[in-house]
């Protein structure tokens, strides 16, 4: 498998749109807890956590709600509240991600192998052998 461009992804860029999401959760119950222990309310933790990513507050609710957070621009600033709200969490959250990227990877490798050609998804594509090599 070679990449599209000579640019490695990022870590933020490598997540899945679920593991974003759980990041977010993860967040969101972090401030929850602080803010339960402050004798304060917990309904401010979705307008403090949109303020910490630089979203609105609408937009938090709709990615607790819906369990995924596509957008590449917020991710790499709810990956830095992640890990300083919700470290452990956070953690675990990212090793169980990469487990299933590396499973995955490992699956096309060897369609790859197996079957002589670059595998992308379901289909396996022939490659062609470039001129002066055998």
């Amino acid at each position: 498998m070679i990449p599209e461009n000579d640019n490695p992804l990022t870590l933020s860029e490598y997540l899945s749109k679920p593991a974003r999401a759980r990041l977010v959760l993860a967040c969101h119950c972090a401030l929850q807890g602080r803010r339960r222990e402050e004798g304060l309310s917990i309904r401010g933790a979705t307008s403090i956590l949109a303020g910490e990513v630089g979203v609105s507050t609408r937009t938090v609710e709709r990615w607790i709600a819906r369990g995924i957070q596509s957008c590449d621009v917020n991710a790499d600033r709810i990956l830095e509240v992640a890990m300083d709200l919700a470290p452990r969490e956070s953690k675990e959250i990212l090793l169980e991600d990469l487990d299933v990227h590396s499973r995955a990877t490992l699956d096309l490798l060897l369609k790859e192998y197996r079957y002589g050609g670059v595998a992308s998804g379901e289909e396996t594509y022939e490659v062609k052998p470039e001129e002066g090599r055998s």
